[in-house]
Parts: C-alpha cells; sequence; structure tokens
C-alpha cells in the first residue's frame, strides 16, 4: 500500500490536483489543520478551512503535501507547512469558542497568537514591504521566515512571528485582522498603492487590543 493508497501511483501533490479533494481532513503533525474547501490552479494549491469556526481559508502548496489517503478522505502536509496566503469566509462568524479562546491555549501568560501579532507589529515597524512577503534591503523578494528579511508585508510579519508553529494559533491572529481591515484579503489590504506603514501598525494594534479583550474574558 503506498502513501497514496493503491488508488493512483502518482506523487502525493500531483493525487491532489487530479483528484478531488474538497472536504478532505487536512492533519499535519502538529494536529488537525483544516478542510480541503478547494484546489486553486494558479499557483498551484488546497484552500484549506481553517480557524475556530472555519472562517479562515489558508492557501497551501500542494508541494507542502506529504500523503494522500483516499479511503479516509485525508491529506496529511509537512509540520507546520506554508502559507501562501489568507482569505476570509462566513464575515462576521463568531471566531470564538465557548470559553473565548483556543482550548489549547496556555494556562498562563499571552495566547500564542497574542505574541504572534505583537511580534508582526514590532517587525512591521521595524520595515514593512509591499508585493512580497517579505524583502531584504535590496528590496529582493525573500522568505517571510528567511535570516535576510529586513522588510514584511502584514501577512509577512505574521508568518515570521508565528514562525511555523501550530497552524491553528496563525488562524486566531489572522482572524483578529480581518474585522479591522473589512474583511479584505491581507495581501490585498496591504499592497493597496495609497497604504501606508503607520496605518499596517495601527491595524495591527487594533488585533492586539481584542485579543487581549478575548483572553480576558476567558
Amino acid at each position: 500500500m503506498t502513501a497514496i493508497e493503491s488508488e493512483t501511483s502518482k506523487s502525493p501533490a500531483r493525487a491532489a490536483w487530479d483528484f478531488s479533494c474538497e472536504g478532505f481532513s487536512v492533519d499535519s503533525p502538529d494536529g488537525h489543520v483544516g478542510v480541503v474547501q478547494g484546489v486553486r490552479y494558479a499557483p498551484n494549491a488546497l484552500a484549506v478551512s481553517a480557524g475556530r469556526s472555519s472562517d479562515i481559508v489558508l492557501i497551501i502548496s500542494v508541494e507542502e503535501i506529504e500523503r494522500v489517503i483516499f479511503g479516509q478522505r485525508r491529506i496529511i502536509v509537512r509540520s507546520s507547512p506554508s502559507i501562501a496566503a489568507t482569505e476570509l469566509v462566513g464575515a462576521g462568524a463568531d471566531r470564538a469558542d465557548e470559553n473565548g479562546r483556543d482550548g489549547n491555549a496556555e494556562e498562563c501568560g499571552e495566547h500564542p497568537s497574542l505574541r504572534i501579532v505583537t511580534g508582526a507589529r514590532r517587525r512591521v515597524l521595524t520595515g514593512w514591504c509591499q508585493g512580497h512577503l517579505a524583502e531584504d534591503n535590496a528590496g529582493v523578494a525573500r522568505d517571510a521566515l528567511s535570516s535576510e528579511a529586513r522588510r514584511w508585508s502584514i501577512l509577512g510579519a505574521l508568518i515570521a512571528s508565528w514562525g511555523r508553529g501550530p497552524v491553528k494559533d496563525l488562524g486566531r491572529a489572522v482572524a483578529a485582522l480581518h474585522t479591522p481591515i473589512d474583511n479584505e484579503p491581507l495581501e490585498v489590504w496591504n499592497d493597496r498603492p495609497d497604504r501606508t506603514q503607520q496605518e499596517v501598525a495601527a491595524v495591527l494594534a487594533q488585533a492586539i487590543d481584542s485579543l487581549r479583550r478575548e483572553d480576558a474574558l476567558a
């Protein structure tokens, strides 16, 4: 039995590309990521519903896939997969569970999602960019986690602060930002020609306040 079972001998990425995987559960060694909403063909990626109310869509490259198990309607991705983009669905959906926070939140100290947004704001205040997740001092595009990155978009700053930890923590951080930016995709909002570094930092500050209020009610 292969990693993709006996139904196909294709690579995991090719299998997800060729076969309908909508509704498949997506898991990583870190835990459950979400459910496949659809397959995107430009770029080749999975749109995965995540977040507490499945109100966040994470765009994950098919190259992050390690196994496709058709019999279980399940896709296994690498630990802490790279997130290419985010989208919001179900605007206005309640993002908090009955306790106001994720069930695995730390009992003491800040929730990881709050630390992600706080770190992202620090990065944006250090250096901000448009058109790329991150850039070096010469304006060359870099991975958000690259040691050479010196400027970040709002999403790039979140990814850099997340550090490929549990996806659920990134999902909550992203969800906290969508209300202050009127539910636009983060990259679209960030890259508007009239956007400023100060506006990005201010929106991140609003998300920090929102997350702190949620945690205070827990």
